[in-house]
C-alpha cells in the first residue's frame, strides 16, 4: 500500500483467527525526484500500542521486520542489512479487528513515495 501523505495513515485489518498472529512489516522509501528530507523514526502502532523504528531512511533504503530474524535497515547499493535492537513485541494481531497506523517524523518534509507491506508471519 502506498503509506505516505504528509501524515499518518491508519488502516483496519481484520485477524479472523481465534489467535493472534505475528505481524511482519516492510517498509521502503522509494525514488521520486524532489525528495528535501529523511523519512525519521518510522513507527507503527497497533492497538494503541506503538514501536518506533530508529532509523532515517533516504531514498531507495528500506526497513524489515520479519519476526525471528528481527528487524534489519537495509541501506541500498548492495550493503548489507544491519541489525537494528528495538523491541517488536507490539507487532501482533490480535482476534477480530486491529486498528494499525503508521506514522514518522519529517513526514511533511519526505516528498518521495513510502511503501509499507504488513504480512502474517505465524501461525500460519
Amino acid at each position: 500500500m502506498e503509506a505516505l501523505d504528509g501524515k499518518q495513515n491508519t488502516w483496519t485489518i481484520s485477524n479472523e483467527r481465534a489467535e493472534p498472529c505475528l505481524l511482519g512489516v516492510e517498509i521502503v522509501c522509494g525514488f521520486r525526484k524532489g525528495r528535501s528530507g529523511p523519512l525519521s523514526q518510522p513507527s507503527v502502532q497497533i492497538n494503541g500500542r506503538t514501536v518506533r523504528f530508529p532509523v532515517q531512511l533516504h531514498s531507495g533504503q528500506a526497513l524489515t521486520c520479519e519476526g525471528p530474524g528481527g528487524v534489519r535497515f537495509w541501506p541500498g547499493g548492495m550493503q548489507p542489512g544491519q541489525k537494528i535492537d528495538v523491541s517488536t513485541d507490539v507487532l501482533m494481531l490480535h482476534p477480530g479487528k486491529n486498528q494499525i497506523t503508521f506514522s514518522a517524523e519529517g513526514a511533511k518534509a519526505y516528498s518521495g513515495d513510502v511503501n509499507l507491506l504488513l504480512y502474517r508471519l505465524e501461525p500460519l
